[in-house]
């Protein structure tokens, strides 16, 4: 047990012994002392006051005092820093009992931290004394006589006057030093039991103080979370802030775009109706020229006549041959030999498009679009059986809708009825045909002949 812890239960014996408050304070006065003048305000000599303060004493010097903090920490501060536990200098260590077991010292840095004090402060005892208990032999207050002897059945201690012939006479009464041999066992035993209990409230008194340490530790950390969480919720909104503003210009721009392609598509759309209304009108205007000029010349110039096979014999003199005689104009769609064809048809991955008859000299040829995962191809058929044959050469030409050409032209030959169809199984790639809303087709037939024996057997009888 420390001096100050001595002098701290004396004070509290004496105080209930009646003892004047001057005096009693005068056993537990600490005297604070700085190395040099960086901390005067707190240097003089603390009397203990009757608070408590987090189950420990405090001591002031006028308006200062000195307390122990939530954190086990001994704290100089103001009488107001006591209720807001806080103050200008503290013990740099935790857990002291008393301010007078702490050796090191820390002051406040100005800027909401602590640093170490750079001059040494001491807290000691105010004043030294000499308590020392004189012995005094006790006096029956009846007849003055030396109190020697026990009387059992009073409880009291008596003279031997008293006990031959006065108030305790046919008592039991026995001598001072018998009685204490006798209840010796009994005062050691109640000693054992009073050091017990002073070891579970020492024990108490420590579990306590890891409370209070681990709930300035619990405070501190909840501290932290709420400013974490504060900040996250900050950071948070202003992120929410931040993305709200980027949706709306977003937003604003997507409707400016939108507004200005339906502008231009209204603009097309205008475009697009002047020039139905005045196709009928002049026919060089329209899609396709190249058609037109063909379509011109064909009715300008004299029609040749459509050459026939040889059907002179007589084997074939029931025999009709599949040459068609119309004119160019009154051929089915497509008209021609130029054909625009949507993307819809031109992606598809499988299957055949069937997309129209092309006349030749009176011969009509099927075009077929065949579809793959990766390629278009592009195909001519003549529906012409035998005994005639067909031999024929034609070009194919693909272009975009500003005439541009996707392809370099393509020249394919073929006979019928050998060949079920002449053309190119992968004439386009797909990743072509993705960048564009339509394609145009230009079929061009190069060359054509009839015959009623196959062109294989003329050439061997040659």
């Amino acid at each position: 047990m420390s001096e100050l812890a001595k002098r701290i239960e004396l004070a509290d014996q004496l105080s209930k012994c009646g003892m004047g408050a001057r005096q009693v304070k005068t056993l537990t006065c600490l005297r604070v002392s700085v190395g040099s003048n960086s901390r005067r305000d707190i240097e003089g000599v603390y009397e203990m006051l009757e608070e408590i303060v987090n189950d420990s004493p405090l001591w002031g010097k006028g308006g200062k005092r000195l307390y122990c903090g939530a954190g086990m920490l001994w704290i100089f501060g103001d009488e107001d820093d006591v209720a807001a536990q806080r103050g200008r200098v503290r013990s740099a260590e935790r857990g002291k009992q008393y301010p007078t077991d702490c050796h090191a010292w820390q002051q406040a840095d100005g800027h909401g931290g602590w640093e170490a004090m750079p001059d040494r402060l001491k807290v000691d005892l105010a004043h030294s004394i000499d308590v020392s208990i004189q012995p005094r032999e006790m006096s029956c207050p009846i007849d003055g006589e030396k109190l020697c002897l026990y009387d059992h059945d009073i409880d009291e201690l008596v003279c031997h006057v008293c006990a031959l012939s006065g108030r305790s006479v046919g008592h039991t009464v026995v001598s001072i030093d018998e009685f204490m041999q006798k209840t010796m066992a009994q005062v050691h035993e109640v000693k054992q039991r009073h050091t017990h209990a002073k070891e579970e409230v020492g024990k108490c008194r420590t579990f306590f103080q890891q409370l209070q340490n681990q709930r300035y530790e619990y405070e501190k950390m909840k501290q932290q979370v709420q400013g974490s969480i504060e900040a996250a919720i900050e950071y948070l909104r202003q992120e929410e802030q931040k993305e709200l503003a980027r949706i709306d210009a977003m937003r604003e721009r997507n409707e400016r775009v939108v507004w200005e392609k339906l502008g231009e598509a209204e603009m097309a759309l205008q475009e697009l109706n002047a020039r139905l209304d005045t196709a009928d009108g002049v026919l060089e205007e329209t899609h396709p020229p190249a058609f037109h000029k063909r379509v011109k010349e064909f009715f300008d110039k004299q029609a040749d006549d459509v050459p026939l096979p040889p059907v002179e014999s007589s084997q074939y003199e029931n025999y009709t041959p599949q040459i068609h005689t119309l004119p160019l104009h009154r051929v089915v769609p497509p008209v021609g030999t130029t054909v625009r064809i949507p993307q819809s048809t031109l992606l598809l991955t499988e299957g055949q498009t069937d997309v129209g008859n092309v006349c030749f000299q009176g011969l009509f040829f099927e075009l077929h679009l065949k579809h793959s995962p990766t390629h278009m191809g592009v195909f001519l058929h003549c529906p012409i059986c035998d005994p005639v044959y067909v031999t024929m050469e034609w070009a194919l030409d693909i272009l975009d809708l500003n005439r541009d050409p996707l392809i370099t032209t393509k020249v394919a030959d073929g006979k019928f009825p050998k060949d079920s169809a002449i053309g190119w199984q992968n004439a386009i790639s797909l990743d072509t045909l993705r960048r564009h809303p339509a394609v145009e087709m230009t079929i061009e037939l190069r060359h054509i002949t009839y015959d009623l024996v196959p062109p294989n057997a003329i050439q061997a009888r040659n």
